[in-house]
């Protein structure tokens, strides 16, 4: 084992919050800090998967961390965002109510936020219609003017690099796997951890920050003695893809959620493209890495959204991904009755500097919008384009060909071409994003369940490929040739997709305009 001597702060989990956290902790003189991330990148687990809304703080109790925090926050994320030029945009939220049970829910929502500041308004059926014709609401409207969406990873990119400018350091594939509290915290903190090669390390801390997100309760376990052990509760949350052009919204849409529901709803959210999404409902698990979207749950989901989209095109409403949300319990979402959970931030009684951060359950960003290749063999066409995108490493753009198999069985085969591919030669194997791929083909079908999924052709007449289980994921089945190299293993967990924002592409664009295309 490695032992090194270093104290100082020590931030484990690099999802938002923790990035949020260990910046501010850089920026104290006379301490250093270090950051702490079982994978390969920030955001990869409950930061990844998510409707990227700054909320308002509409909800819960006027005393509660969730409401205090919301409100402060969203002041500070939108001034951050503007001074910093990270993409956001305040769309505003409509909270719509299809039954008198529902208007009356909205009506407490509305008097609730009034009490505690958080700027709300009735919207009156007039109003509605000239604003927003295609969303419905039979009962009523109230309206939060001051509920946005933000690039969220744009924002954990722009974290890390003055987390980074401060002195931090991130020190990437690093699991922890014990700690050990030196004369019950007085002396600090021994952090033991597994890295990639799986050499084992040892690493101490004066202050130490749970921040683990998913896995802040075994964290958590690892220093309090058995009586002051937390069980996790994880509430799964299905997003679904939207890929007709009608109808439009250009405000955020959340049912009127009543008490005791453990979200907000299957709502509508859009991305700063504008494009529509929904979700999450919620579905509670016993596994944080069960993120199999289900065609169970988009049958569920149809009747709440078409409530308040009545012209949506249920055809076009496809299973997209899944996120975890953290809980302390199986409560609601909502308020401070029976069930609630506030956020627990706090130094541990009786252990000094060990900082836990508990419930801290809304996630981070969405599934990957961009196809990569490991390979520049693999390009048919290429520009050369060096930077970064999601973080990574990127060469350059091009189109890439892949012979692939049209159906599970079937020695049929089929050119799919994929354009505006990243060369990222980093990768740990090639990506395919869907929602890149509906957006090039809005009209193909995409079926199946579970990992795995066929891809029909635009007339829906025949399979164009298909992608089969691998290692708990996805991949596109090829034809009469290798996978190809993967670091992969049947045990792993990974996130593979890459998401990069609307500013990093255009970016991207710029460098290559000038460029010319080689084979």
């Amino acid at each position: 084992m490695k032992t090194k001597t270093h104290k100082g702060n020590k931030v484990i989990g690099a999802g938002v919050v923790g990035l949020a956290v260990a910046r501010q902790l850089a920026s104290r003189e006379g301490t250093s800090t270090i950051l702490l991330e079982r994978h390969d990148a920030p955001g990869t687990e409950t930061s990844s998967r998510n409707s990227e809304v700054i909320h308002a703080g509409l909800y819960y109790g006027a005393d509660t961390l969730k409401t205090k925090l919301c409100i402060r926050g969203k002041e500070l994320l939108y001034d951050l965002c503007a001074r910093n030029g990270i993409p956001h945009r305040n769309t505003k939220k409509w909270i719509v109510a299809q039954t008198q049970e529902q208007w009356a829910a909205a009506l407490a929502t509305h008097d609730h936020a009034q009490n505690i500041g958080v700027p709300t308004r009735l919207i009156g059926r007039a109003e509605a219609q000239a604003l927003e014709p295609e969303v419905q609401a039979l009962a009523g409207i109230v309206e939060s003017p001051t509920t946005g969406i933000v690039d969220s990873h744009s924002l954990m990119t722009y974290l890390q690099g003055d987390f980074e400018d401060r002195g931090g350091d991130c020190a990437f594939l690093t699991d922890v796997t014990g700690i050990e509290a030196l004369n019950g915290g007085k002396d600090g903190y021994r952090i033991t951890a597994e890295t990639s090669d799986g050499t084992e390390t040892s690493i101490t801390a004066e202050t130490l920050i749970n921040s683990a997100g998913n896995y802040a309760c075994s964290i958590n376990n690892m220093v309090l003695p058995a009586g002051r052990h937390r069980t996790p509760y994880y509430a799964k949350g299905t997003y679904f893809s939207y890929s007709a052009s009608f109808p439009k919204t250009s405000v955020l849409v959340y049912p009127a959620t009543l008490p005791g529901h453990g979200g907000l709803g299957t709502h509508l959210t859009l991305d700063l493209g504008g494009r529509i999404r929904f979700g999450p409902d919620v579905e509670w698990v016993d596994d944080p890495n069960d993120l199999k979207p289900s065609p169970a749950r988009l049958e569920q989901a149809l009747p709440e959204i078409k409530a308040y989209l009545p012209n949506v095109d249920p055809g076009a409403i496809s299973l997209d991904y899944c996120g975890i949300r953290p809980k302390l319990g199986r409560g609601g979402a909502v308020n401070v009755g029976k069930g609630f959970q506030d956020f627990i931030i706090q130094e541990e009684e009786g252990f000094p500097g060990f900082v836990n951060l508990l419930g801290i359950e809304s996630p981070g960003l969405t599934n990957g919008n961009c196809h990569y290749a490991k390979n520049r063999s693999t390009f048919r066409s290429y520009r050369r384009a060096p930077g970064k995108v999601a973080g990574s490493r990127v060469l350059g753009v091009g189109s890439v060909e892949l012979r692939v198999r049209r159906r599970s069985g079937d020695n049929q085969t089929n050119t799919l071409v994929l354009d505006n591919v990243l060369h990222m030669p980093n990768a740990r194997c090639n990506g395919l994003s869907l929602p890149k791929y509906r957006e090039a083909h809005p009209l193909s079908g995409i079926g199946g369940e579970g990992e795995h999924f066929e891809a029909r052709s635009d007339d829906g007449s025949e399979p164009e490929w298909y992608a089969e289980g691998y290692c708990g994921l996805s991949r596109v089945v090829l034809a009469g040739e290798p996978q190809g190299e993967s670091q992969l293993s049947d045990n792993g967990n990974y996130t593979l997709s890459v998401l990069a924002s609307n500013d990093e592409m255009e970016k991207l664009w710029q460098r290559v305009e000038n460029r010319s295309w080689v084979a």
